[in-house]
């Protein structure tokens, strides 16, 4: 897997997981906290506040589909 978190704390910036999911949209709430040695829970928590705030959107089905990153990072 391409490291596309060049920092594990970038990851609980409000930026942090944009980008690496601008990167790669495929990821899952798994594939990026073995990435970055966090909790699946923690990332779906971050994951969430993303897409309450209209950052962040999941296109297509929870298996096969891909996030896609609004705005600007």
């Amino acid at each position: 897997m391409v490291d596309l978190f060049d920092d594990r704390l970038e990851i609980t910036s409000p930026g942090g997981l944009p980008k690496g999911l601008k990167e790669d949209p495929d990821l899952s709430a798994s594939d990026i906290a073995s990435e970055i040695g966090i909790t699946t829970r923690a990332v779906e928590k971050q994951l969430s506040k993303l897409k309450s705030s209209g950052k962040l959107k999941r296109v297509g089905p929870d298996k096969g589909g891909k996030w896609k990153v609004i705005g600007k990072i």
